[in-house]
Parts: structure tokens; C-alpha cells; sequence
């Protein structure tokens, strides 16, 4: 979106919430005690009482990757001001997703209304309001524009405190500064489930040697927009072969070291299983591509691979893995949060199959020939 600020004006007032935060980054094994977890809210609570900053709430996004936002928060006042263009620019996430082993404090609260001005200088041009997208808002994180300068008075209204506990799978917990014992708790509890979950996977993959996962679906099909043949085929190829490169690459960061995904890819055609330059250039006359499956040799958690699959926020896809005994269903859409392994109301729903002692799947019911299917692709890696 483009507006613009005519020249007339050397003075203007606007009015828009206003956000104030903090945010502290911990390891999530300095969280191994109840006295640890509250100090570490403690902590945050402390820096966002004393080193908060405030930014002004522009608008909505609709999706945190909009390049530009609708400035529709924004009033502006005075009789001389005539509104027709400016620009804004997405910089990206206000707070990053953590890394494997971090979780993220945040400590925040909104005023409804903040009184600024935007004084221009002989060195006016126009204005590109620099942002960052936070709960799909567009949050001012630039003020020192040439040309202008951005003046705040006051602002009131609102002004709730808030504390917010992210963590690297997507989970996340919400509290207030009052009610931090509740949040302690609670927190406290997760911790203690994950690291029994997480002993209990990691003995099953062990056992597995390494684990599976299926994509039926993702931004590597290209389904609607060309028919099945050599063109397709080689598109999808390149298509697939940039997907696992750039969870390679998403992986190291997540991790903070590289994981190990075996060469061999696998292409489902919905009824059979073939290596993908077999599928590309070999194999004639199947159906249109039903999925790829790779095998990850590194041992992950089912939680590890969902908060790498959330990092992959370039892309929108199925991921069908291991989870404690379980094999699940999971979609995820460009990392939002309301996607994802944490995003399941009814976890029945996603579970497509149990664990049986000799490490095979036992499909649920109407869920036999993709389980059949995986089982068989997990016996092609193990060859």
C-alpha cells in the first residue's frame, strides 16, 4: 500500500496503540527447578518494568509475511494534512521463533491510544514506515527517518500486563505478572511431561534407527498448474530437491549443528514407491506424485521436528511422523503458530497408526493404505 504526504503540512498529528515489551531468551535447562522457572519470570518482569521499549501498532497484516500493512490503525489529525502517499515495509518477526533448547520470555502490554507527531525538515521526501509483525500486527520499529522528525506525547488506555512463554515446538503459555505462580506451575508441569516424553521417543527411535517422515502434500506438487509428463516431473524434481535443501539448511539453524537425512528420496505415486530419479525419468504411465518421503538418520523428537517444521516458514505443507509410539498427521503453514503439532484439539484426529513391538505401524481404521505404504518405505531405507 502506498500513501503519500503532500508537501502543505510541516506539522502532523496521529494517534494509534501503542505496544511496550521485553523480551529475555533462556536455556531451556536453566528451567530444571520451580526456584529457576521463577526467577526466570522474575527476570522478566524486571527488564520489562525497566527496559521496555514502546512502538507504535500501525495495523493489521493478516499474515505476519505481508509485505505491507493497511495502516489502518492509524488517525491522523490537523486541517492541513492530506493523506496520498506513503509506503510501508515488513522487516520480518518482532519476536523470532527460538532455536532447539531456548524458550523465549516475553514480557508486554498495549496502550489503546498514543499521541505522536511527525514534524518534516527541509530533507523531507517521504515516508517508509519500517516494521515487524507481531500477533499479525504491524509494529513501528523505526524512528529516525530522514526528513521527519517523530515525536511521541502521551499515551493511556488499556495497558494490561502480560507474560507470554514460547517455545521452539510452537507451545506457548499466557499468564499475567499476578497470576505468575499459576503460570509457574504450569509451566513447570510441561517441562517435567516433555522431558519424560522425550526419553521415551528418543528409546523408540533408538530402536528404529532413525526415523521417517512423509510429505503427501506440499509447495514441491504443482498439481494445478501442469499435467502429468516430462515437464512436470522435472519441475517437481527441482522442486523437491530445493524442499529437503532447505530443511537441511533450517535444520542447522534450529539445531545448531547439522542433522543427517539419508540421500535416498522417495516418491509416492499413490499406489507404489519409487527413488525420485527413477520416478523423474524411468517410471511412465503412474498417477501424478502422492508424496515424498525422506529418512532422517540423526535421532529427533517428535517435538524437535515440530518446531523444525514450524521454521520452515517459506512453505506450506503435510508432515506425516513418529510421535511416542503414535505415527501423526500434522500440517503446517508458513511457521504460524496456530499450525502445527500444538494446534490439535482432538489428537485422535491426527493419529494415523500405533506403534506394534516389532517397530511397524498398526493403521487406525481407514487409514490403511498410507500406513501400508509407510511401513513399506521404512523397510526400502532400511535396505
Amino acid at each position: 500500500m502506498e500513501k503519500n504526504l503532500k508537501n502543505e503540512w510541516s506539522e502532523a498529528c496521529f494517534t494509534c496503540p501503542e505496544l511496550t515489551y521485553y523480551d529475555l531468551t533462556v536455556e531451556v535447562d536453566d528451567l530444571n527447578s520451580i526456584e529457576k522457572i521463577s526467577d526466570a519470570i522474575d527476570d522478566v518482569i524486571s527488564g520489562g518494568e525497566s527496559d521496555s521499549t514502546a512502538h507504535l501498532v500501525l495495523g493489521k497484516l493478516g499474515h505476519y509475511k505481508n509485505p505491507h500493512s493497511d495502516l489502518d490503525y492509524l488517525e491522523m489529525e490537523g486541517p492541513d494534512v492530506d493523506i496520498s502517499n506513503w509506503t510501508s515495509e515488513n522487516k520480518g518477526k518482532l519476536i523470532e521463533n527460538p532455536k532447539k533448547g531456548e524458550v523465549v520470555f516475553l514480557f508486554y502490554y498495549y496502550y489503546d491510544h498514543a499521541d505522536y507527531v511527525l514534524t518534516k525538515n527541509e530533507n523531507f521526501n517521504n515516508i517508509c514506515f519500517e516494521f515487524k509483525s507481531f500477533k499479525d500486527e504491524a509494529v513501528l520499529t523505526r524512528r529516525d527517518y530522514s526528513g521527519v522528525e517523530h515525536t511521541a506525547n502521551d499515551a493511556s488506555g488499556g495497558g494490561e500486563l502480560r507474560l507470554e512463554i514460547i517455545f521452539s515446538n510452537g507451545q506457548s503459555f499466557q499468564g499475567t505478572p499476578e497470576g505468575k505462580e499459576d503460570l509457574i506451575e504450569e509451566l513447570h508441569d510441561y517441562l517435567t511431561e516433555t522431558e519424560e516424553r522425550e526419553i521415551q521417543e528418543a528409546d523408540i527411535v533408538k530402536k528404529k534407527n532413525g526415523s521417517v517422515v512423509f510429505f503427501p502434500y506440499g509447495d514441491f506438487t504443482l498439481e494445478d498448474e501442469y499435467e502429468e509428463g516430462p515437464e512436470y516431473r522435472n519441475l517437481v524434481n527441482v522442486a523437491i530437491k530445493n524442499f529437503v535443501d532447505d530443511l537441511k539448511e533450517k535444520a542447522e539453524d534450529f539445531f545448531g549443528e547439522k542433522i543427517l537425512i539419508g540421500e535416498k528420496i522417495l516418491i509416492s505415486d499413490g499406489k507404489d514407491l519409487h527413488e525420485l530419479e527413477e520416478w523423474t525419468n524411468v517410471i511412465q504411465n503412474s498417477e501424478m506424485l502422492g508424496g515424498i518421503y525422506i529418512f532422517l538418520i540423526n535421532e529427533i523428537s517428535a517435538d524437535d521436528l515440530n518446531g523444525l517444521f514450524l521454521s520452515m516458514d517459506d512453505y506450506g505443507f503435510y508432515a506425516i511422523f513418529p510421535s511416542n509410539g503414535e505415527l501423526i498427521n500434522q500440517g503446517y503453514y508458513e511457521g504460524e503458530y496456530n499450525t502445527g503439532y500444538f494446534n490439535m484439539d482432538n489428537e485422535e484426529a491426527y493419529t494415523y497408526a500405533y506403534i506394534d513391538d516389532d517397530g511397524s505401524y498398526n493403521p487406525k481404521e481407514g487409514r490403511e493404505t498410507i500406513v501400508m505404504q509407510y511401513n513399506e518405505a521404512v523397510k526400502n531405507f532400511a535396505k
